[in-house]
């Protein structure tokens, strides 16, 4: 058979005990796989696709966390805590996934300690990149949470122009989920940074004409 763990690292890709007691699935894109404050239970792990992990506000309104990709896993919280979800979790994309259930994960980590080694590596990565994350919303106001993120997304070499390509494309909605604003904000944002000569649109296309400018707009904390 096959082996489908070959983005995972070596801990899960070779525990031929996981691959054989997981049941495999496929979700369309769009659609949802686990729902905030369902009572927890199975461990998803992400063969191909991405998912977004999304929660809400008090208000209903939706807020953005995260999005994951082969190799990488969740539902691990809930199973461990006992809790119910702590956040819903969608099919970005077409998502194939190996599923354990809570008493099977909860085995596999006591008796693999590489396993448990491997999931500790996870969970601190995650913490790390939320930890950013908190500190961009807390200490950024708009405009230099907009610039870090098309930082983020930007080349690191400049075409023959002398420009930064902004890759992929930025989808305004998209964004403003992951902003925790609206459309408008971001729409905003981009046409400021255009008129000051930071940025030039083409279309859906964005290049960076001014890295440095835009670096210390993010970096003038």
């Amino acid at each position: 058979m096959t082996n489908q763990f070959t983005s995972f690292s070596e801990p899960i890709r070779r525990n031929e005990t996981l691959h054989k007691m997981a049941a495999y699935k496929t979700y369309p894109a769009k659609t949802m796989i686990l729902n905030e404050d369902d009572q927890g239970g199975s461990v998803y792990f992400i063969l191909d696709g991405k998912v977004n992990i999304t929660g809400y506000s008090a208000r209903g309104r939706e807020i953005w966390y995260s999005k994951l990709g082969p190799g990488q896993s969740f539902g691990e919280m809930a199973a461990l805590t006992g809790g119910v979800r702590s956040a819903s979790v969608v099919a970005a994309v077409e998502t194939k996934t190996a599923i354990i259930t809570k008493a099977q994960f909860l085995s596999l980590l006591e008796n693999n300690s590489d396993i448990s080694m491997w999931l500790l590596r996870e969970l601190v990565f995650r913490l790390d990149k939320t930890t950013n994350q908190l500190y961009e919303r807390v200490a950024l106001n708009m405009t230099m949470r907009m610039c870090s993120k098309i930082l983020s997304q930007c080349s690191e070499m400049p075409n023959q122009d002398g420009e930064y390509a902004v890759f992929p494309n930025l989808v305004l909605a998209q964004v403003a989920r992951q902003l925790n604003t609206d459309r408008e904000n971001i729409s905003r944002t981009i046409s400021e940074l255009v008129k000051e000569g930071v940025l030039r649109r083409d279309g859906r296309k964005l290049f960076v004409l001014n890295k440095i400018a835009l670096k210390a707009k993010v970096e003038d904390v």
